[in-house]
């Protein structure tokens, strides 16, 4: 398994402290910015030893059958976390003027939901960042999530489907359409997968269909994962992993991700999972 982590090449000794063995635990330091990473890591270990801690009092607590020190704990939890996030953001707000700016977003901001969080951000950056790689990572990925917001027309995709035929996004154009983005090797794809099932079969009698678009690379785990799912609706892949082509187009970061359009094809729902995609559906396919 690849492990990185992250430094910042500039003029100066560079010295490089922690154990090769864990490489998220690397840091470097000695130079301006890298001593600034330096500084924002060890923040961002002691909110993570802070969280660790609060986890193991939360199972402490379910063990004893504790409701209100388990609440307390969610509670302390959900502090730590935005603690966690401000952190970020006020660093990233500190270092508008250099390359520690788009690195920390590019690395943070994982979802097409965070575009306004993301767009307003990458607004704040110097210009002198334009040619930086991150930075045009930045706007390219914003290019893309700003296609998928809700309202927008889906952009138009062909993939093979698992007998070897072209499929197309418009084929579906007239039904309402969940885009469906999973693999084989995803966890939260298959524990989310007997939902989908679920409100395939409730709902396919009411205009409503499913394209699976797969993130796999090994065709006879798609397959099978299709058959032993009982994914019964529409799957295409290119078989190219993390590099399909329309997850890639459409600027996909993480999986499960889905998007339901409208008969003609608009995006009136995003990330719709569990319960929240039966309410949606019912919303507008009544019986």
């Amino acid at each position: 398994m690849q492990q990185r982590f992250s430094f910042i090449a500039e003029a100066g000794t560079i010295d490089f402290t922690g154990n090769l063995e864990e490489f998220d635990q690397v840091h470097a330091s000695g130079t301006p910015l890298n001593d600034k990473l330096a500084e924002y890591y060890q923040q961002q270990d002691e909110l993570t030893a802070s969280r660790n801690t609060i986890i193991n009092d939360f199972r402490t607590a379910q063990a004893a059958g504790d409701t209100v020190a388990m609440q307390a704990a969610l509670n302390k939890f959900s502090q730590a976390m935005s603690k966690a996030d401000s952190l970020t953001k006020v660093f990233i707000g500190q270092n508008t003027d250099n390359v520690l700016a788009p690195m920390l977003a590019l690395r943070t901001y994982y979802s097409d939901n965070q575009y306004t969080e993301l767009d307003s951000l990458y607004k704040t950056f110097s210009p002198t960042l334009a040619n930086t790689l991150d930075y045009q990572r930045i706007k390219e990925l914003l290019a893309k999530w700003a296609q998928l917001q809700e309202g927008a027309i889906a952009p138009d995709f062909t993939q093979t489907d698992s007998a070897g035929n072209p499929v197309a996004l418009h084929d579906f154009r007239g039904k309402y359409l969940l885009v469906d983005f999973w693999a084989s090797w995803c966890g939260p794809c298959l524990r989310e997968n007997p939902n989908i099932v679920a409100a395939y079969h409730k709902y396919k009698d009411r205009n409503f269909d499913i394209l699976g678009v797969s993130l796999d690379e090994n065709r006879e785990k798609w397959l099978s994962e299709i058959k032993r799912g009982g994914l019964t609706w529409h799957q295409v892949s290119d078989l190219k992993g993390w590099k399909n082509e329309v997850s890639s187009a459409y600027g996909i970061r993480s999986i499960p991700y889905s998007l339901l359009l409208d008969p003609d094809g608009k995006i009136i729902g995003k990330h719709l999972r569990g319960e929240a995609l039966h309410e949606k559906l019912d919303e507008v396919l009544p019986e």
